[in-house]
């Protein structure tokens, strides 16, 4: 996939001829790769979804849309689970926050329990 982003050569039915040095595509028998770019709703670039056949197969503009459909999907998906993260962390830190206020509510009445006790306990009988 990598060599198809540099390359910018996102379809070949030509795999052994054109990248015949790939281990990966050797050991996998792939004569045909089909790959689009995964890239995210802020405009990076996230990797490459990609499709291969041991078999030799003609570009179908279909299963490049499907492809870039799933890529799509993909990218959504990884959006998602980034603002589910960033989710929880701010519930946390709000959670923290909240116990800290709470801590300090407490302690004031502690305080203020602890003064009146205080004045009990001095006053004159």
């Amino acid at each position: 996939c990598k060599r198809a982003i540099d390359e910018n050569c996102f379809f070949s039915d030509e795999v052994p001829d054109r990248w015949g040095d790939c281990i990966a595509a050797r050991n996998l028998g792939i004569t045909t790769f089909l790959s689009t770019p995964i890239h995210l709703p802020d405009g990076s670039f996230y990797g490459t979804l990609c499709a291969a056949s041991s078999e030799k197969r003609q570009w179908s503009e279909r299963a490049e849309q499907v492809l870039q459909l799933f890529a799509g999907l993909i990218a959504q998906y990884i959006q998602k689970e980034a603002l589910v993260e960033q989710l929880r962390e701010a519930n946390a830190a709000l959670i923290a926050q909240s116990l800290k206020v709470l801590a300090k509510k407490r302690l004031v009445k502690e305080l203020v329990l602890v003064k009146c006790m205080f004045h009990v306990c001095n006053v004159p009988q």
